[in-house]
């Protein structure tokens, strides 16, 4: 988390948002304190709730298959269009409320996955198979250059 702090600590940060779950927390504030900012809890952010699969290997066939098929919600849990229906919209009022601004959002892989799609054309493979590293950081502008924000995600 220091390395991530230190890499982040040149860049101008004006908000952060980050999920509830407690690792996610963790380096919110840690980034937080840095420049000297609150970082706010957003409930959007929590990892998606895969349900039955939670602790699954991702590599395991059966969730391999259950993760291609994106409108049907996981077995006690959610669907990916699900989780659309919530970042999409929290993104636009991002967008909206934060104009000029730099956003850092510390969110999860499935969570991240659907931002992604927002900014990306993917193909339905390559929203199957995208991936990001602990603490991976990931810049994308919104269109017309309005706000820019700054993503990545944490496994828990």
């Amino acid at each position: 988390m220091e390395a991530l702090v230190r890499q982040l600590s040149q860049i101008n940060i004006d908000v952060i948002f980050s999920s509830p779950l407690k690792r996610a927390v963790a380096v919110g504030n840690a980034i937080a304190n840095d420049h000297k900012i609150e970082c706010s809890i957003e409930a959007r952010l929590i990892e998606m709730n895969f349900g039955a699969f939670e602790g699954i290997q991702r590599d395991n066939d059966a969730y391999q298959k259950q993760k291609r098929m994106y409108f049907t919600k996981y077995p006690e849990g959610e669907s990916y269009l699900q989780v659309v229906g919530s970042i999409y919209p929290m993104l636009d009022e991002l967008r909206n409320k934060y104009k000029d601004k730099t956003v850092l959002l510390v969110t999860h892989n499935g969570v991240c996955r659907i931002i992604s799609s927002f900014f990306e054309n993917m193909t339905l493979e390559e929203f199957a198979c995208f991936n990001m590293k602990n603490c991976e950081v990931r810049e994308y502008f919104l269109e017309g250059g309005i706000t820019n924000e700054h993503f990545f995600k944490l496994r828990t």
